[in-house]
């Protein structure tokens, strides 16, 4: 048995890898994400949307503190990671696309975050 497949799908992602970060098919359904969470209710802040492109952040290696593997990089306001506990690929379906984030910005140990209660997909802006 050889490993053509493997080697097939490596070449596939260095040829195609630029055109793969556009996602393909129809944006994933609006979903709750941390809305009916008692701590995300209890935690201080006001709720506000927040829009942009979700990209995956390349993991920095070992870390001596917090890390969170998704970030929104708005328009008009700053990049921002989003917070997902430990559910990291919980977000997967949105990556790439333009996303509209109803959460809580919050600054945890030097990180400005977003605590989503939900996410919906969003058209891009007319050019």
């Amino acid at each position: 048995m050889t490993d053509l497949p493997r080697i097939a799908a490596g070449v596939a992602c260095l040829v195609l890898g630029p055109l793969a970060a556009v996602p393909a098919g129809d944006p994933p359904a609006a979903r709750k994400i941390f809305a009916g969470e008692a701590w995300y209710r209890a935690a201080e802040g006001k709720e506000q949307a927040f829009e942009g492109i979700l990209e995956k952040a390349k993991s920095p290696g070992a870390t001596s503190g917090r890390w969170n593997p998704v970030r929104l990089v708005g328009d008009e306001t700053p990049t921002r990671e989003v917070y997902l506990g430990g559910n990291t690929n919980l977000l997967d379906g949105h990556l790439g696309r333009r996303v509209r984030i109803v959460g809580k910005p919050m600054e945890v140990l030097g990180h400005a975050e977003i605590w989503p209660a939900s996410i919906e997909p969003v058209a891009p802006p007319e050019p």
